[in-house]
């Protein structure tokens, strides 16, 4: 608990945004874990769901547009095997349109990070979900 404490704290003095998702708040409307990401990270033009669909490429766009600028970007899904067993297509088109963003992150050396947490970790949750851009 004292590491999750510490990487906080170094991540709130390096001004990198945190954003976290428990998956099982978005069981049954898992098109809004892209708007809750872009709200949380100041995206240019959420929401990304039409028609309780997500635009994926939107999205990305967005992503991508954000690493030109911001200081990093950490985003955790915490419980994320539900969503993974209920619609692995969804996750997988939420994990390839986060990495299809990275260019930007990368070229500036700006932290950029998806952290997939499958089972529940009440230490993140602890920790992150108290954070300025958490959902919770």
């Amino acid at each position: 608990m004292e590491d999750l404490r510490e990487l906080e704290d170094e991540l709130r003095v390096k001004q990198v945004r945190v954003v976290y998702l428990d998956c099982a708040k978005y069981m049954e409307r898992k098109w809004e874990i892209p708007n809750v990401i872009g709200y949380a990270a100041a995206t240019d033009h959420p929401p990304y769901d039409e028609n309780k669909e997500a635009n994926w490429v939107r999205w990305s766009d967005d992503l991508l547009s954000l690493g030109n600028h911001s200081t990093g970007l950490v985003i955790i899904l915490d419980n994320a095997s539900l969503l993974f067993n209920a619609d692995r297509k969804f996750m997988t088109n939420l994990l390839e349109n986060f990495l299809h963003a990275q260019r930007s992150w990368f070229r500036r050396e700006a932290p950029y990070h998806l952290c997939i947490q499958m089972t529940p970790c009440p230490a993140v949750k602890e920790v992150f979900s108290g954070h300025r851009n958490s959902d919770a």
